[in-house]
């Protein structure tokens, strides 16, 4: 079980306060994602948003020129897809581009069918292991030295509370969830210069969590936009007045 810690329920993001910090960005087609992606812009981020058709986040990219937000760059590649050659020559391209990279928002988190284990497919837990736990290692690895030549670089990773405590029917997910929660404790402590964290933002409404609980009473729930949600990835992405590394972090 891993123990997750609070963020600060009472920090507010100044006005610019990721103004030339150049942020990696996966998942950004979700609901989720355009939320805290606009969030990000919003404070002045310079943002790389990694998809696998342009079309999907046309939309969002129209939404941020609009606002006279830095223009994000699309990266056009199916992170499901590739291999380590691929994030290799992202890595080198992005490093052409902009030279160091301050930071990666992965939000990227697949759906899986809940059920037992002992009816689960194991092509599920295939799929999940790749995009839960390989994915966004062979991400990460490749970016290292991009993210070694900026300053205070910053690593959030998304995840559910699945994947910190055991929970009948959430096998694959909760077990590629729980991985991942591993792999960053460990390049928290291979990498001391580069801070890497999760962050569980509970039940909020979100396409991800309608996949999983398609009749539930919405009123209840966050929306995608709460500033408490919003807040989380800026508090960790920005690294103001938090210098915790390898730690799994959930809204208070």
């Amino acid at each position: 079980m891993v123990s997750p810690q609070s963020l600060p329920a009472d920090f507010t993001p100044g006005p610019g306060l990721l103004r030339g910090r150049n942020l990696l960005v996966t998942g950004a087609q979700s609901d989720l994602g355009h939320a805290v992606t606009t969030a990000l812009a919003s404070h002045g981020a310079s943002l790389l948003l990694c998809t696998r058709k342009e079309r999907l986040l046309a939309e969002l990219y129209d939404s941020l020129v609009a606002e006279n937000y830095p223009e994000p760059l699309l990266v056009a590649m199916d992170l499901n897809k590739a291999d380590a050659d691929h994030f290799s020559q992202l890595a080198e391209s992005l490093g052409e581009e902009v030279g160091a990279l301050h930071g990666i928002v992965h939000m990227d988190l697949p759906s899986a069918p809940l059920s037992p284990v002992t009816l689960s497919k194991v092509e599920t837990w295939e799929t999940c292991l790749w995009r839960v736990l390989r994915q966004p290692m062979q991400l990460i690895r490749a970016m290292v030295p991009l993210l070694q030549a900026a300053d205070n670089p910053s690593v959030v990773l998304h995840t559910l509370s699945c994947g910190r405590q055991g929970k009948a029917y959430w096998g694959p997910l909760g077990c590629a969830l729980a991985a991942m929660e591993n792999l960053c404790q460990i390049l928290a402590e291979e990498h001391p210069d580069i801070r890497f964290n999760t962050l569980d933002i509970g039940p909020v409404d979100s396409d991800l969590r309608r996949r999983f609980y398609p009749g539930e009473n919405r009123a209840r729930l966050k929306p995608v936009t709460d500033p408490a949600v919003i807040n989380g990835f800026l508090h960790l992405v920005s690294g103001v007045g938090e210098s915790q590394s390898g730690k799994a972090f959930r809204l208070a």
